[in-house]
C-alpha cells in the first residue's frame, strides 16, 4: 500500500468513527448551547493533511456523513453538501501552498474553517433566529477549534507525515 492510499484510508476510517461518535454521544455533550462537530473538524484536519483535490474529496465525505444524519427534511443536504467540499478544498489548497502540515494552525483552522462553514450554509439555507444562530456557531467554532489540536496530532500520528510537502 502506498502512503498516499494509507494516509485516505486513515482519514476515511476517522470520519467514519467521528460520524459514529457524532451520531451517538456528541448531542450530550453541550456547553452553553454549543455541541462539538467532531465530522467537521475531522474533515478539517484531515484537510490539513491533503491537497486540494484529495481535500475536497474529504469534505465532500464529511458532508455526506453530516447530511445524511442531519439534514432537515425540506432542504440542506445539497447546502452541507457544497459548504464543507468548499472549504476542505480551500484548507487543502493552503495546505499545498503555504501551510505545510502545521499543528500551530490547527486551531486556527477549526475555528475560522467552522466559521466559514456555517456561514457558506447560512448563505445556502437561511435559518429563522439569526441570534440564536450565530451565538451557537460562534460557541461551536470555538469548541471545534479545541478539539482540533488534539484530533490533529491523533490523526498525524497515524496516517505519517506527506514528505512531499512536509517541510521539516
Amino acid at each position: 500500500m502506498t502512503p498516499y492510499a494509507r494516509r485516505l484510508g486513515i482519514i476515511a476510517i476517522a470520519l467514519l468513527v467521528a460520524s459514529i461518535y457524532q451520531m451517538t454521544v456528541a448531542s450530550s455533550m453541550l456547553i452553553f448551547g454549543a455541541q462539538l462537530d467532531l465530522v467537521l473538524t475531522t474533515a478539517i484536519v484531515g484537510s490539513m493533511l491533503c491537497d486540494a483535490n484529495t481535500a475536497s474529496a474529504v469534505g465532500f465525505t464529511s458532508g455526506l456523513f453530516t447530511a445524511a444524519m442531519t439534514a432537515p427534511p425540506i432542504s440542506g443536504f445539497g447546502s452541507i453538501l457544497v459548504s464543507r467540499t468548499i472549504v476542505c478544498f480551500l484548507i487543502g489548497w493552503l495546505e499545498a501552498r503555504i501551510v505545510r502540515d502545521s499543528a500551530v494552525l490547527a486551531p486556527l483552522f477549526g475555528v475560522l474553517a467552522t466559521v466559514l462553514c456555517a456561514m457558506l450554509f447560512f448563505a445556502f439555507d437561511p435559518q429563522k433566529d439569526v441570534s440564536h444562530w450565530t451565538v451557537v456557531m460562534v460557541g461551536s467554532a470555538v469548541y471545534n477549534g479545541l478539539a482540533a489540536l488534539p484530533l490533529f496530532w491523533l490523526i498525524r500520528r497515524l496516517a505519517g507525515r506527506d514528505d512531499t510537502t512536509a517541510l521539516a
